[in-house]
């Protein structure tokens, strides 16, 4: 339990990506508990050419897409060359605390029973990310767990078990971008009984929804309608609708 393998889909946004990857081999170094660990960086047909480099800087595995096929395909490309029980995503624009390993390794080895575990952000700026003091990110692994059980929870930062992937099927790719994540909790409910778990804190640093809006290429907006569409042909009901009864649905009530 003490093996995991990252995986960061990246479209671009290389200054992100190393920033982002500082944080988090800054945090594994930190975690003595953390025996081994892969970081896979899924390059989803960047026009960015500077991706390759900071991967190799940072001692990650970079897989290339030639032509971008979108973030839930990264998914699962990432989940299948995983070699570790535990898998966590992050997106390359989300930045963790200096004890983020160490306490995901103890939440994981607590929550064992859970589905996907989902961390809370702190919205930040890409300004202030790109200048993010890791100094000033706490340091201290001590904590008191705060969750919620729920089957909406976003990929940004996103840890599941290897072998729920494989049970599941990997995530659904009739989405592209979006809600793919959510579905994956709502199968492990419906299918498993295994509700997963909204972690309050300890947080992690999201920019968020402002790395999207230089994608115009990708019409993020006309994406998000599809996705949907998606998500309510298959469960026949609103994601908020869904994970009310399948919550209801795991926890007995």
């Amino acid at each position: 339990m003490n093996k995991i393998s990252f995986g960061i889909p990246c479209f671009n946004g290389s200054d992100l990506l190393d920033k982002c990857l500082l944080l988090l081999t800054n945090s594994i170094k930190h975690a003595d508990s953390l025996l081994n660990h892969q970081i896979i960086i899924y390059d989803d047909g960047s026009s960015d050419n500077n991706i390759q480099s900071i991967t190799n800087k940072h001692c990650a595995i970079w897989i290339k897409e030639p032509m971008n096929k979108g973030l839930v395909h990264g998914y699962n490309v990432i989940s299948k060359l995983a070699k570790h029980d535990i898998i966590c995503l992050l997106d390359n624009d989300v930045a963790v605390p200096l004890a983020f390993v160490k306490d995901l390794l103890i939440l994981r080895e607590q929550q064992s029973a859970y589905g996907v575990l989902g961390f809370v952000s702190i919205k930040i700026s890409k300004k202030d990310f790109l200048n993010l003091d890791t100094s000033l990110i706490e340091k201290s692994s001590k904590f008191n767990l705060i969750s919620e059980p729920t089957t909406q929870l976003a990929g940004y930062c996103y840890s599941f078990w290897k072998d729920d992937w494989d049970a599941i099927g990997g995530f659904d790719e009739r989405y592209r971008m979006f809600l793919a994540d959510s579905d994956f909790c709502c199968m492990l409910a419906s299918q498993f009984d295994k509700i997963s778990l909204r972690i309050n804190y300890p947080k992690v640093y999201h920019i968020g929804h402002e790395t999207l809006y230089k994608y115009k290429e990708l019409r993020w907006k006309e994406q998000l309608g599809k996705d949907k569409e998606v998500f309510y042909d298959k469960w026949n009901c609103e994601p908020e609708v869904l994970n009310f009864k399948l919550t209801r649905k795991c926890l007995g009530w």
